[in-house]
C-alpha cells in the first residue's frame, strides 16, 4: 500500500471535533408524481444551506450540530409560502451523535413530519442528505476496489447502501454509492399512509433504486461533495378492484461542502 493509501485507511473516517466547521448546500429536485395538494405530477426544488458545526465529544461518541441558514421551496416554478423560520418549527437547530464511521446513534430532532411530504425528506435524517450521507468502513479506506455496504432507517423503511472505493488523490476519496428501498403500504383517498386497513383506498408497492457518488476529504474528515439520482416506481393497487396504476418520480440530490476543492478526473 503506497503512502497516500496508508493516510486514506488512517484517516477514512469521519472528524467532527470541536472546532471544527463546515456550511453545506443542497439541492434536491423532484420530478414526477409527488403526494402534494391532493397527488400532482410536477417538478419539486428544495434548496438549502446549512451550518454544521463539531461539538465536544458525549457519551454515544462525536457530536454535532445542524441549522438552517437559507431554504427555499418551489412547485412547477412557483415559490411556495415555506420560508426559513416556517420550516424552523419542523427542522430546527439539531445536535446528533455519530461514531468515526459516521453512523448516527442520537439525534434531538423533533418527530414532527413536514408540511409537505415530499418523499425521503425525514427530519430525523436530514444529516443524511448532506453531512452524513454514506458510512464508512469499520477498518477504513483502503485499496481502490474496496466494497462495503450499510442498512438505514426511513420513516417510509429501511434503504441499502452498496459502496465501493473508487479512487483516492489529493487528500479525497471518491467513493461510488448504489442504493435500494422497497416498501409496501396502505394509502388512504388522501395519498396518506395508514395502518388502518378500515381507512385505506389503495396497497401501494415502491421499489426505490438509485446511484451516484460521494467525494470524501481524507485531510478534515468529512464529506466534500455529493452527488445521487434515484427512480422510484410504484404501483397502486385499489382495494375496491379497479385497475392498478404506476407512479414514475426521479430525484437529483446535489449536495457541497462551501469552499470545497471540487474532484478533478
Amino acid at each position: 500500500m503506497g503512502p497516500l493509501l496508508a493516510a486514506a485507511a488512517a484517516l477514512g473516517a469521519y472528524q467532527f471535533g470541536p472546532g471544527a466547521a463546515h456550511d453545506y448546500r443542497l439541492s434536491l429536485v423532484f420530478d414526477g408524481f409527488l403526494p402534494v395538494f391532493g397527488g400532482n405530477t410536477g417538478e419539486a426544488n428544495v434548496g438549502l444551506l446549512m451550518q454544521v458545526r463539531g461539538l465536544e465529544p458525549g457519551e454515544k461518541g462525536m457530536r454535532a450540530s445542524g441549522e438552517l441558514t437559507e431554504f427555499n421551496f418551489e412547485f412547477n416554478g412557483f415559490p411556495l409560502p415555506l420560508d426559513l423560520e416556517s420550516i424552523r418549527e419542523y427542522l430546527p437547530k439539531t445536535t446528533i451523535s455519530l461514531t468515526p464511521q459516521g453512523r448516527m446513534t442520537a439525534t434531538d430532532a423533533p418527530d414532527k413530519p413536514l408540511p409537505v411530504p415530499l418523499p425521503g425528506l425525514d427530519p430525523k435524517r436530514f444529516p443524511d442528505l448532506t453531512y452524513l450521507p454514506i458510512e464508512l468502513p469499520e477498518g477504513g479506506l483502503a485499496e481502490p476496489g474496496q466494497k462495503w455496504s450499510f442498512e438505514r432507517p426511513f420513516a417510509g423503511g429501511p434503504v441499502t447502501y452498496q459502496c465501493e472505493l473508487e479512487a483516492v488523490k489529493d487528500g479525497q476519496a471518491r467513493i461510488k454509492v448504489a442504493l435500494e428501498q422497497q416498501t409496501t403500504y396502505l394509502e388512504n383517498s388522501a395519498l396518506e399512509q395508514t395502518s388502518v386497513r378500515e381507512q385505506a383506498t389503495a396497497e401501494v408497492s415502491n421499489v426505490l433504486t438509485g446511484t451516484g457518488t460521494v467525494i470524501f476529504n481524507l485531510d478534515l474528515g468529512c464529506v466534500d461533495a455529493v452527488d445521487i439520482s434515484t427512480l422510484a416506481v410504484g404501483q397502486v393497487k385499489p382495494l375496491d378492484g379497479s385497475e392498478a396504476s404506476e407512479r414514475r418520480l426521479t430525484t437529483k440530490l446535489k449536495a457541497g461542502r462551501v469552499g470545497a476543492k471540487a474532484w478533478e478526473s
